[in-house]
C-alpha cells in the first residue's frame, strides 16, 4: 500500500514531489510517466481538498495523455472522468457536465 492509500498524506506529499522531479529529469515534461505523477499529485490534492491545484495537475496530465495516446485511450478517459469529479467538488457543475459529455461521445 502507498501512503496515499493509507491516508498518510503528510508522508505522501514529499515522496510524490521527489518522484516527479526524478521523472521530469529522466523523461521530460511531456512523457506519460510525468502524466502519471501529475495524476497522483492531483489525487493527493483532492484528498487535501485543494481542488484548484488538483485541477491544474489533472489538466496537465490530460494534455500529455491526449497528445501521446489520443482521446479514446483509457488513460485519457480516466483523467477526463476524474476532472469531471473534481469540477463537481469545486461547485462547477457545468464544467463537470462538459467532461461527462465528452466521455459519452468518445465511448
Amino acid at each position: 500500500m502507498t501512503y496515499l492509500e493509507l491516508g498518510q498524506l503528510d508522508k505522501a506529499e514529499p515522496l510524490l514531489e521527489e518522484g516527479r522531479q526524478y521523472t521530469l529529469k529522466a523523461y521530460g515534461e511531456k512523457h506519460p510517466a510525468m502524466a502519471n505523477h501529475l495524476a497522483s499529485q492531483g489525487r493527493l490534492l483532492v484528498l487535501q481538498r485543494k481542488y484548484k491545484a488538483a485541477e491544474k495537475c489533472y489538466l496537465q496530465a490530460l494534455d500529455i495523455f491526449t497528445a501521446v495516446f489520443g482521446p479514446a485511450n483509457q488513460r485519457t478517459k480516466s483523467i477526463q472522468q476524474t476532472l469531471g469529479e473534481v469540477y463537481q467538488r469545486m461547485g462547477k457543475p457545468k464544467a463537470a457536465k462538459s467532461y461527462r459529455e465528452r466521455l459519452a461521445k468518445i465511448t
